[in-house]
């Protein structure tokens, strides 16, 4: 499984997380998660978009 993840700060514009479209078309088309996405931030918890809407991510020293 490829690991990918997403670094957002708070403000971020959602078009930044559009991309992540792609790879989940990739694995409705394999037939199994061959893609894992992660949101992160500096210090993880939830962040606002330019919109208002949340996202939660986790801290970055967490990743892999």
């Amino acid at each position: 499984m490829c690991r990918i993840g997403y670094l957002i700060r708070d403000g971020f514009q959602i078009v930044g997380l559009s991309t992540q479209a792609v790879f989940e078309w990739a694995n409705i088309v394999v037939g199994d998660p061959f893609y894992a996405l992660e949101n992160f931030s500096v210090a993880g918890g939830e962040m606002r978009s330019s919109l208002g809407l949340t996202m939660a991510t986790r801290p970055l020293h967490e990743r892999v």
